[in-house]
């Protein structure tokens, strides 16, 4: 099997995870947001490093799934986050995804 039709059922199988890595100010000490890492822990081959299967899913279209895949995890979890207006979510978006607006419009969809 192709590594990118792994990546195609791997969002459906959901091998792929967010992490969260705290966002901290050097001044104050606190937590002010969180940026969300995707990981992705295939069942036949472990797990795959992001050096690895980020640059595959640009090459083959599918960064914006992938990409979508993460801002639904993180709206789900929205309840659970601090609710304060400084609090912020950071995510990676691949410049493709940036085309005709894609980006624009997944958010508003979500």
């Amino acid at each position: 099997m192709s590594l990118s039709w792994q990546i195609s059922y791997g969002i459906t199988a959901n091998e792929f995870m967010v992490y969260c890595q705290p966002l901290i100010n050097a001044k104050s000490g606190e937590c002010d947001g969180i940026e969300l890492l995707l990981r992705w822990h295939n069942a036949r081959q472990g797990w795959i490093p992001p050096d690895v299967f980020i640059p595959l899913a640009e090459r083959q279209n599918l960064i914006a799934p992938l990409t979508r895949f993460v801002i639904d995890k993180t709206v789900a979890q929205r309840p659970n986050l601090p609710r304060c207006s400084s609090f912020h979510i950071t995510i990676k978006v691949a410049a493709s995804h940036f085309r005709d607006r894609a980006i624009v419009e997944d958010l508003q969809q979500l």
